[in-house]
């Protein structure tokens, strides 16, 4: 025991939650454009812990977390006005260059309750070997929340515009003809 009311066992999952829960605080105070090179490391951690985390502080942080994702691209968006054809959201290009559908994935299964070992007295296989998952209605309703917000994305084309941007990028950093002309521009340019 550690003297009050948190356990040893529960210790490192509480201070693993809460270091999560102070890369959320981070993320939605800062700058988008700044987020957005650390993408791939936070839809990383995020799907990681949802998918195989047994600690349910752990995996609401996580559900926070996928939340606060989608949200930094719906924050870009609304403050540089309007979504048109000349505008770029670099957090958005970043998500769906971070395997965000996998996220999207992670985040189905947690609302769902597929990912879970024992939802309404019946037991299946589990999940995380060694570990029991239960249903937890806070973690389904932070994965709900990252969901919507999501759908909004995906319905006012903003995701799909970006899924393109990040193929032709993934693209284009793959064809030489591209990176030739890329060295040419570059000593053009010194």
């Amino acid at each position: 025991n550690t003297g009050g009311p948190v356990f040893d066992t529960e210790e490192d999952d509480l201070l693993r939650s809460a270091t999560i829960s102070v890369v959320c605080e981070l993320i939605a105070a800062l700058n988008p454009a700044v987020i957005a090179t650390y993408c791939p490391i936070l839809v990383h951690l995020a799907t990681t812990a949802l998918r195989l985390e047994s600690s349910r502080p752990v995996r609401r942080a996580a559900a926070f977390l996928s939340s606060g994702i989608y949200a930094l691209v719906e924050k870009e968006i609304t403050e540089s006005g309007s979504w048109n054809d000349s505008t770029t959201s670099s957090m958005a290009v970043a998500l769906m260059s971070a395997d965000e559908e996998s996220l999207s994935n992670v985040l189905r299964q947690c609302v769902s309750s597929d990912d879970v070992d024992i939802k309404k007295n019946e037991t299946s296989n589990r999940a995380v070997k060694g570990k029991v998952r239960l249903v937890d209605p806070a973690t389904q309703s932070r994965c709900k929340e990252a969901l919507k917000i999501r759908r909004e994305l995906e319905d006012s084309g903003i995701l799909n515009a970006a899924k393109l941007i990040a193929a032709s990028l993934k693209r284009d950093a793959t064809n030489p003809v591209v990176q030739v002309v890329r060295r040419a521009l570059l000593q053009c340019s010194m």
